[in-house]
């Protein structure tokens, strides 16, 4: 019984990513792509400074910062929550490391730590705070920690697959 559920949740968390992916994430981006005029986003990038960040925001003018800060808000809460959840669930069942399967939570506290920090730049532009320099680290964090919950996961499967194909059980 309790297969089932942990193959049922972990079919749920991969159906979740799986359709932001595939459908949430492309519409966002084409949203703000609309509202900005730009594909840049502090997201997507692994580390910025203060600067850059003032940079990015004065280039999106006053329409696309509040664009930016209502997509958070829209569907950045929920997706570190589903992207934290798949890896969790890859992570649960491959490891009893409990440092190792935090790994996703800690990237989805950073993500949700970042968009905080951004969305506050952002709608207090141009005024300036230290929080702008706290946001790249924040952001650097996220990447790291998720980065690591990937290459473990990967590990894992190569493993897995190693093994299936030497013949041990």
């Amino acid at each position: 019984m309790i297969d089932i559920i942990k193959r049922h949740q972990t079919l749920l968390a991969l159906l979740g990513f799986a359709l932001f992916i595939v459908v949430v994430l492309p519409y966002e981006q084409a949203r703000l792509f609309a509202a900005t005029g730009m594909s840049t986003s502090p997201d997507t990038s692994f580390f910025y400074s203060a600067d850059t960040l003032y940079t990015l925001a004065g280039a999106y003018g006053e329409a696309g910062r509040s664009a930016y800060i209502a997509s958070r808000l829209r569907f950045d809460i929920l997706w570190p929550l589903v992207y934290g959840l798949f890896f969790w669930t890859q992570l649960k069942t491959r490891t009893p490391r409990l440092s190792i399967r935090l790994l996703p939570w800690l990237a989805v506290g950073f993500d949700l730590l970042e968009n905080t920090l951004v969305s506050w730049v952002f709608y207090r532009y141009p005024q300036t705070t230290v929080l702008a320099h706290v946001a790249g680290v924040a952001t650097l964090l996220k990447w790291t920690t998720l980065s690591l919950a990937v290459v473990f996961i990967v590990g894992f499967y190569g493993w897995a697959f190693k093994r299936v194909l030497g013949g041990k059980k």
